[in-house]
C-alpha cells in the first residue's frame, strides 16, 4: 500500500511560526490616582482609630471651672472664655500614687470633677504654720510657691497653726489658692476610689500651654 505523501507546506509553516518575535508581556496598570487616594485615607483613618482608642483609654480633657488652682490655673465659672482646659491621664495612679505635688483629679461626692495638689500621704503628719506646710515637722523644700492657710480660713489669726494626720489610704491635697479651695483642710483625705487622674497638660487657651510634669 502506498505512504500519504506528505505536504511541503506544513514543514514551513512550523517553521515560520517558531520564528516569529514572542508579544512582551502586557505591563500591569498603574493604580488610578482615585485608588491612590482611597489608599491613603484609609491608612490615615486607621492611624486616627488607634490615637482616638488611645485616648478613650486613658485621657480626657477637662475644663477648670474655678478659682481655687490659680495661679496655677485659670478658672471664673462654667463656659467662660479664660477658663484652662487640661489634658489628663487616667492609668499611672492605678499602679502607683501620684508624687507629691503632682495635681490629682478626683471625684467629689456630689459627683463634681475637681482637681488639687497632692500634699501628704498615708501615716503623714502635716502642719500648716505660718502659711507654710511642713511634714512630720520638715518644711519641705520643694513645695511649691504657695501660702496655704491654716484651716482654710480667710483671716487666720497670727501664729495659729493646724496639724492634719492621714490615715491612709487616701490622699491628702491642698489647692494653691488656699483662699478660694474647699480641699482636704475641709474634708478629709482623698480615697482612691474617687480618683480619676492626673493633670498632665494645659492644652488651651494657647497663651497657657504648659506641661505638668
Amino acid at each position: 500500500m502506498a505512504e500519504p505523501a506528505l505536504s511541503e507546506a506544513e514543514p514551513a509553516a512550523a517553521t515560520a511560526a517558531d520564528s516569529a518575535p514572542t508579544a512582551p508581556a502586557p505591563r500591569r496598570a498603574r493604580p488610578s490616582r482615585l485608588r491612590r487616594l482611597a489608599r491613603w485615607t484609609e491608612r490615615c483613618l486607621a492611624i486616627l482609630g488607634v490615637l482616638f482608642g488611645v485616648y478613650h483609654a486613658g485621657f480626657e480633657v477637662t475644663e477648670v471651672v474655678s478659682p481655687s488652682m490659680k495661679p496655677t490655673f485659670s478658672g471664673s465659672g462654667p463656659g467662660e472664655a479664660d477658663n484652662d482646659w487640661l489634658l489628663v491621664e487616667r492609668i499611672s495612679h492605678r499602679f502607683s500614687r501620684p508624687p507629691r505635688w503632682s495635681i490629682l483629679q478626683f471625684q467629689t461626692e456630689d459627683g463634681l470633677r475637681v482637681a488639687k495638689r497632692v500634699a501628704g500621704y498615708p501615716g503623714e503628719e502635716l502642719t500648716v504654720v505660718a502659711r507654710q506646710l511642713r511634714v512630720d515637722g520638715t518644711l519641705l523644700p520643694d513645695a511649691p510657691p504657695v501660702q496655704y492657710l491654716a484651716a482654710g480660713k480667710l483671716r487666720p489669726r497670727r501664729g495659729e497653726q493646724t496639724t492634719y494626720t492621714v490615715e491612709g489610704p487616701g490622699l491628702f491635697v491642698l489647692g494653691d489658692n488656699s483662699l478660694d479651695s474647699w480641699d482636704s483642710r475641709f474634708v478629709g483625705e482623698i480615697k482612691p476610689e474617687r480618683w480619676r487622674g492626673r493633670a498632665v497638660a494645659v492644652l488651651w487657651p494657647p497663651s497657657r500651654w504648659s506641661w505638668l510634669w
